[in-house]
């Protein structure tokens, strides 16, 4: 009961008002609570587990990966107006 009460309590906050989508939402509360270490052991299920801390995705992973500019792409513009 204490599982089902953790489950209800954490899903509650982010259902919408017609309770369609908790099922979208399940998979990201298993992951904070997975994550999350236990006041009584210290440690998170997943690293009593897997022996080891979760990788969780930080805002620098989801940005986009631009490559620094080159050099030689200006260069090679301006050679190009010059020819044309």
């Amino acid at each position: 009961e204490r599982w089902h009460t953790s489950l209800h309590s954490g899903l509650s906050h982010f259902i919408d008002a017609a309770n369609t989508n908790w099922d979208h939402l399940v998979s990201f509360f298993l992951m904070a609570y997975r994550s999350t270490p236990n006041t009584t052991t210290g440690f998170s299920p997943y690293y009593l587990l897997h022996g080891r801390e979760m990788v969780l995705p930080n805002s620098n992973d989801l940005k986009a990966k631009i490559p620094k500019e080159n050099s030689d792409h200006d260069s090679r513009l301006e050679n190009l107006k010059y020819i044309f």
